[in-house]
This record gives structure tokens, sequence and C-alpha cells, in this order.
């Protein structure tokens, strides 16, 4: 692996995951893809003193596990995700996470559903050795588009761990397509 390129392992792993997590005759559940921004704040990580900012840049394909007209879906989201700091720097990371989405109003036939989503998560893909884990919990909203294909925006609040913990706003804006 000394040899791979970040890319290559990033991208190497997202065919293995999908091969693994994917049925291959699915009946119920779906994919999403989506960006994902956000910053984070915090203890700095080097002896300067003084508060650390960084900026959330990436995107990821997730896996929506249980059927479209239930209101508890379980997800994967496997992605890539780039940590900038705001005085310079950038790290390159893989990201996976595991979460739920709760849909809070009853008529799931509606075009538009309001609900809350949670993940935790963990960055297993690394170039720099420093691996980091996370927690979101937030709200969303689902626009359908038409039966199986529908758009989302989610703000939550962000809390990881590397070294002490940090904490920030998160967003995602994607598209889903169920598979039932």
């Amino acid at each position: 692996m000394r040899g791979m390129s970040a890319s290559r392992l990033l991208l190497s792993s997202l065919v293995l995951f999908a091969a693994l997590a994917l049925p291959s005759a699915a009946s119920a559940g779906g994919i999403s893809v989506l960006n994902a921004t956000g910053f984070h704040f915090g203890a700095p990580l080097t002896e300067e003193g003084g508060e650390g900012r960084w900026l959330n840049q990436g995107g990821a394909v997730g896996v929506l596990l249980g059927p479209a007209k239930s209101r508890m879906l379980g997800r994967v989201r496997v992605g890539y995700n780039a940590v900038i700091n705001l005085d310079g720097g950038v790290r390159h990371v893989g990201v996976l996470s595991a979460g739920l989405k709760i849909e809070l109003l009853p008529e799931l036939e509606n075009r538009f559903g309001l609900y809350i989503a949670t993940d935790l998560g963990i960055t297993p893909l690394f170039t720099d050795m420093r691996l980091y884990a996370f927690g979101d919990v937030g709200v969303g909203i689902r626009f359908n588009l038409n039966e199986p294909f529908s758009l989302f925006a989610e703000v939550c609040a962000l809390i990881r761990y590397e070294d002490s913990f940090y904490a920030g706003p998160q967003f995602f804006l994607g598209a889903r397509i169920s598979l039932d």
C-alpha cells in the first residue's frame, strides 16, 4: 500500500464497499449521493495556542436500509472529506458512517417530509496516520420529485474526537433513489 495513491485507495475501497453492501436483487432501500460542507472548531493541533478552525468539504455515496414507506430507515455512508485548516494545509480522508433517519410527519406519501438524522462514523482511510471518530445529529427535509427520486437537505451538529473534542455545524445536500 505504500506506493498506492490516496485517490486510488479511496476508489478501491468504495468499489469494495459497494460490492459488499448492495445486494444483487434489492427489494427495499435506496441509494443516495450527497455533498457535505461544514466547520469545526477546537483546540489547535499544534503547540502555538489559540483556537483551531477547519473547513470540512466532501461528498459521499449512501445506502438506505429499509422500505421507503417506513418511518425509520438505517443508512450507511462512505465518502471523501477534505479537512482544510483555515490557517493553511489540507488533509484528505475517507469517511465511513452508519446512522438512522426518522421521519417526523405521519404522511409519508406527501411531497415534503421532515426528519431527524443521526450518524456515527470513523475515518478508516487516511494519508497522514491521524484517525478521528465523529457523530452528528440534526434535522432534514425531503422533497419527492416523483415516486423513486427525491432531494434532501440536512443541518447537523457535528462533534469529532481526534486527541480532543471539536464541534461545529455540518450541512448535507443530496439526492436519493428508492429501490422499492
